[in-house]
């Protein structure tokens, strides 16, 4: 897993000029490319709600939207929630997720309780960005919330904008970048919009998603 610091030391690497631009200007491209991007590429990560009343209307907090859920899995209350989907645990898969959310409210999901004994949801999604800090002390400490396969987007797009900064922007240098990302990008909205159509569509299982 590459931190922040590993990230913009590859940019430098690729673009030395890029460690002539503020720190507070790094911190805040990285954080926007991040926003851009993690609908598409976000790293997954998950919360445990325990559900008591049939169909209720769960609170995901601040950082939650609706449309990049992935899968939500109940596992049995013995068993070991969070997301390990270990055979040895019993568990029950919803397929149909486009049925959990509340529309108006993404910060929201209504989750079902079908059986007392699985009470436990395991919400798997895309997490929306905070932002990352100006203080460069900070980023050995700081990872994306990017898919590590696609780290290097980051990159690609840190090095296109900062290249175009300042009072002698690069252009050639900025398009360069600006292509090798958008062929990764095109790549991830691909597979996200696919995902949408089969989760709208179909029943479909939590392996698909592995």
């Amino acid at each position: 897993m590459r931190s922040i610091s590993d990230i913009v030391a590859q940019a430098v690497e690729r673009y030395p000029n890029i460690a002539l631009v503020s720190d507070s200007t790094i911190a805040s491209t990285i954080t926007d490319i991040e926003y851009e991007l993690y609908q598409f590429m976000g790293k997954l990560t998950s919360q445990d709600k325990t559900v008591t009343v049939n169909n209720a209307a769960v609170d995901m907090g601040a950082y939650f939207r609706s449309d990049n859920l992935v899968r939500v899995v109940f596992f049995n209350q013995v068993g070991t929630p969070g997301g390990s989907l270990d055979p040895n645990v019993e568990y029950q898969t919803i397929e149909d997720i486009e049925s959990l959310k509340i529309e108006d409210f993404p910060q929201y999901l209504k989750l079902p309780l079908n059986d007392a004994n699985y009470n436990v949801a395991t919400v798997f999604y895309r997490a929306i960005p905070t932002a990352i800090s100006s203080d460069a002390n900070d980023w050995d400490s700081t990872y994306p919330v990017i898919d590590d396969e696609y780290i290097q987007v980051i990159v690609y797009k840190l090095i296109k904008q900062l290249s175009i900064f300042g009072d002698a922007p690069d252009i050639a240098i900025s398009n360069n970048y600006e292509r090798e990302a958008l062929q990764k990008i095109a790549k991830a909205k691909t597979d996200f919009y696919a995902r949408k159509r089969r989760n709208k569509k179909d029943r479909i299982d939590y392996r698909d998603y592995q």
